[in-house]
């Protein structure tokens, strides 16, 4: 189990400051650029759906749900019919 990540870190990775939180490992633990991107990236890579995983909804990642696009389908292809049926009467 990797140990925890000091607090100064994790607030800075809760608030979207990647660079930060590297620069803020790199100080704390004196490792290079490297391991601690590695050691950043860590907690958002176990929270994240695996790869060709749904998420909680149903969806992949970036996948935005598809509205229901029937009745306008439907709507469209009525009124092409309506539009042949007059065309082949004003004939």
């Amino acid at each position: 189990m990797p140990e925890p990540l000091p607090d100064d870190v994790r607030a800075a990775l809760a608030a979207g400051r990647t660079l930060d939180a590297i620069k803020l490992l790199r100080q704390a633990k004196g490792v290079g650029l490297k391991e601690a991107k590695a050691l950043a990236d860590e907690p958002r890579r176990r929270l994240a759906p695996q790869r060709g995983q749904a998420g909680a909804d149903g969806l992949s990642p970036g996948e935005v749900p598809r509205r229901g696009g029937k009745v306008f389908t439907v709507a469209v292809v009525l009124a092409l019919f309506g539009l042949a049926a007059w065309l082949v009467g004003a004939v």
